[in-house]
């Protein structure tokens, strides 16, 4: 692995953990066996490495959410997908994660939200359009507007104002509303569908605990 991305890795570990503000170079680098000076060769400060980790994180996230587009038979398929693959991403997260970015890395934080008033949101418009299309959705619903307001949803779920990480578990908050948004728009041929594949997993679930 090239220097550069053990430090990407490693830093996205802990911060993962603990946190961004709670995470010192110096801790990076105790981390990965690395000197401090070796790191600074790479990334300027802090600031540049977490701005740097976003670029990536984004541009990943994006490239995964098509890979799943393209390989789902339907847009149910594909959401619940998804939901499973941001369950496993939100369990390992620090909830304070996004908020600190916000709050200390304005840089970093606007990658975040050019992707998601992009990229995220022509997506999610793309596929409200498929499920559409596939009777999988509501033929009456507005596609602009949605998309808009789950893109802000997703933001608000890391306000630890409206849901404190000591009372509410990040990933049920997610759950919860993600359901709820989509029990809205769905027809009965989704929700057929949509209890399918969750019998499906629940089953999975059930034999490997065996």
């Amino acid at each position: 692995m090239e220097t550069k991305d053990r430090i990407l890795e490693g830093a996205w570990q802990l911060f993962l953990t603990y946190g961004i503000r709670n995470v010192s170079m110096d801790e990076i680098a105790k981390h990965i066996g690395m000197s401090k000076k070796t790191i600074y060769q790479y990334f300027s400060d802090k600031d540049d490495l977490v701005y740097q980790l976003m670029q990536i994180g984004m541009s990943e996230q994006t490239k995964q959410m098509q890979e799943i587009a393209e390989s789902s038979e339907n847009v149910i398929e594909e959401l619940y997908r998804i939901m499973i693959k941001t369950k496993e991403m939100f369990s390992q997260m620090n909830p304070l994660l996004l908020f600190e970015m916000k709050k200390y890395h304005p840089k970093a934080w606007e990658v975040f939200s050019q992707c998601k008033d992009r990229e995220m949101k022509e997506h999610f418009i793309q596929t409200l359009r498929k499920g559409i299309n596939q009777g999988m959705f509501r033929s009456n619903i507005d596609v602009e507007i949605l998309a808009r307001v789950r893109m802000e949803v997703v933001q608000l779920i890391f306000d630890p104002k409206v849901f404190p990480p000591a009372q509410f578990n990040f990933w049920e908050v997610n759950e919860q509303i993600f359901e709820h948004f989509l029990y809205g728009i769905i027809t009965l041929k989704g929700l057929t569908l949509l209890n399918q594949y969750k019998k499906q997993n629940q089953e999975t679930i059930a034999s490997a605990q065996y």
